[in-house]
């Protein structure tokens, strides 16, 4: 599906607009941000919003949660997905346990990396992931 980014919700999270005019929310596949009030949150957002924003982008949807939003692969058109940018700039986790496409192993490399360079994220004395965040 083609869509226009019409705001960012948090460093995972998008609300498009299809081309036939209707909104939908969009997780973004393979990857888990931090929440907003959590270290990193904010600048996770702002990450995102200032790749995606009024931006045309491709969506590639693996699946639907439980939410109802869609969970997909983002491409800015001709590039890689924004999903694999955003593990690698240190503004995500991989969410392992929800990322079961090939392109996966290469995003857990590239976390591997953002991590031991202390990029993003990774600047942080061991970041709590925002899975066990919720969960508390």
């Amino acid at each position: 599906m083609v869509a226009h980014v019409v705001r960012v919700a948090d460093g995972d999270t998008i609300v498009v607009e299809a081309e036939d005019g209707q909104e939908h929310r969009i997780r973004l596949y393979g990857l888990d941000a931090p929440e907003k009030n959590q270290a990193y949150g904010t600048e996770a957002t702002q990450y995102l919003a200032s790749h995606l924003e009024g931006q045309t982008i491709l969506l590639k949807t693996i699946d639907h949660d439980r939410y109802g939003r869609l969970v997909s692969l983002i491409y800015l058109i001709e590039k890689e997905p924004l999903n694999r940018k955003l593990i690698s700039s240190g503004a995500a986790w991989l969410y392992t346990a929800y990322c079961h496409i090939p392109d996966c192993e290469e995003w857990l490399e590239d976390e591997a990396k953002a991590r031991q360079n202390g990029i993003g994220l990774w600047h942080y004395h061991d970041p709590t992931p925002p899975w066990e965040y919720r969960h508390r």
